[in-house]
């Protein structure tokens, strides 16, 4: 694997693989691939810290970086943020996601920032170091504080005696409209945005049954069919070919089917 900048004729490959990372993971669809595209034309857009992982000539993963401020009662404190921090689902649990953030944070280590603030699944990002921005006084805009908000230092106390609201940059409000992003989404390869009662996935993935062989099920996934068995705790019927279902997967072992999910809505885009 190849971590690197991205260059220009990175483009379209690295927004195929936001938007395959992203769909249907929160909502229908998504927005984060509109988003990067706007990213890269705006003014607090981070490209020196920016980063894509390849490889065999393949855009995997990346991370994109952009400025954001601490307002405090004393004026503006930059900090660092990122987002999306994105990795193809066919290559997700492989470390390509720690890997782009600790090469990316090594560049900001020896910069001006003293600390990166993100928007981040709780579940995860502690993992690679961050902790809630609670603990630093740093709210969102509204005052709120939330586990999802947190904080990672670039170096020991630099956010002693900072104590505020959290902005990011106005890009990322442009970038969440849906209807914008819908637009520029017809331009991609046709996915249908489905509407699941679980929508919010977290650790699991979304899947569609292709093919049964007794207790064994073939669950496809983006382009490849996993091997896949019904977990211990699935409550549902059995699952029928074409039926949506959710699924923990397992690298070399049967992966395990842990919900049947009827799409509430199918909409084309």
């Amino acid at each position: 694997m190849v971590i690197r900048e991205e260059k220009i004729s990175d483009y379209r490959a690295s927004e195929l693989m936001v938007r395959r990372a992203f769909f249907n993971r929160q909502n229908p669809g998504c927005c984060e691939h509109y988003l990067v595209h706007l990213l890269r034309n705006s003014f607090d857009y981070l490209p020196e810290f920016s980063r894509v992982a390849e490889i065999d000539g393949r855009i995997v993963g990346a991370i994109f970086y952009s400025k954001a401020i601490v307002q405090t009662e004393n004026g503006e404190f930059p900090v660092a943020t990122f987002g999306p921090l994105a990795v193809d689902p066919v290559f997700q649990g492989l470390g390509i996601g720690r890997k782009l953030f600790e090469e990316s944070r090594a560049l900001l280590s020896s910069s001006g920032y003293p600390a990166i603030i993100i928007y981040g699944e709780p579940n995860y990002y502690p993992k690679l170091g961050f902790r809630r921005a609670a603990e630093y006084g740093v709210t969102d805009p509204e005052g709120n504080v939330y586990d999802a908000l947190m904080v990672f230092e670039l170096r020991k106390k630099s956010l002693e005696g900072i104590r505020g609201k959290f902005f990011e940059s106005s890009v990322f409000e442009k970038g969440s409209d849906r209807k914008a992003a819908d637009a520029f989404d017809c331009d991609f390869p046709f996915c249908p945005k489905l509407r699941i009662p679980s929508q919010w996935l977290h650790e699991t993935n979304l899947g569609r049954i292709e093919k049964i062989d007794g207790a064994r099920y073939g669950v496809l996934f983006w382009e490849i069919l996993i091997e896949a068995e019904l977990s211990p705790s699935y409550s549902s019927r059995a699952p029928k070919i074409g039926d949506y279902v959710t699924f923990r997967w397992h690298r070399g072992g049967l992966s395990e089917i842990e919900t049947l999910e009827t799409p509430i809505e199918a909409r084309l885009p």
